[in-house]
């Protein structure tokens, strides 16, 4: 049986998927096998996968044992999907968080009701924290973040242009300036 594994919800964890619409997290990892449970809590089901070699080619068997006390849960995947989404776009855009969340969600209508704005705030506001830059402790570290790629977005105009243009050292005496120029006065 095919079988894919994608990031859960939680950070770092991640879920096992068949197409059969149930979910499995890893339990045990073996040198020939990683066995798997539920993510239903007091459902017994389980799954297994099986690592053989033919050659220097790794196939793996994914194999059910048990049977779920619960029915399938076909909208799960795309609730992980659009969590992963948003949590991108937290961290790549400036839009407020509610925006996001709202565009999201109606893109998937079934999904609302696993992923309330509230329950996932907090998880929002954390992926936009971890993208912002350190508070620098000297000109020099602020210009560095200013010219950094990964902070590009946060430093641009309303019509995406660059107001930083560089960092100036004149030593002890004269001091050092980081300098900003409009695009307007460039042109």
């Amino acid at each position: 049986m095919e079988y894919e594994v994608f990031d859960g919800f939680r950070k770092n964890s991640k879920l096992h998927h068949s197409n059969d619409g149930f979910f499995y997290r890893v339990k045990k990892v073996r040198l020939s096998s990683t066995s798997l449970s539920c993510i239903k809590p007091n459902c017994t089901a389980r799954g297994m996968i099986y690592f053989y070699f033919i050659g220097l080619i790794r196939n793996d068997r994914f194999e059910v044992i048990g049977l779920h006390n619960h029915d399938p849960d076909m909208e799960y995947l795309s609730a992980v999907r659009v969590k992963s989404q948003i949590l991108y776009r937290c961290s790549t855009e400036l839009t407020s968080l509610k925006v996001i969340y709202d565009e999201e969600i109606t893109q998937l209508n079934h999904v609302n009701t696993q992923l309330t704005y509230t329950s996932f705030l907090r998880t929002m506001e954390r992926a936009r924290a971890e993208a912002q830059p350190s508070i620098p402790q000297t000109l020099l570290g602020y210009a560095g973040n200013l010219s950094d790629p990964r902070y590009r977005h946060l430093f641009l105009t309303s019509s995406n242009e660059e107001l930083y243009r560089g960092y100036i050292d004149g030593g002890v005496e004269a001091g050092e300036a980081v300098v900003f120029i409009s695009p307007a006065m460039m042109k």
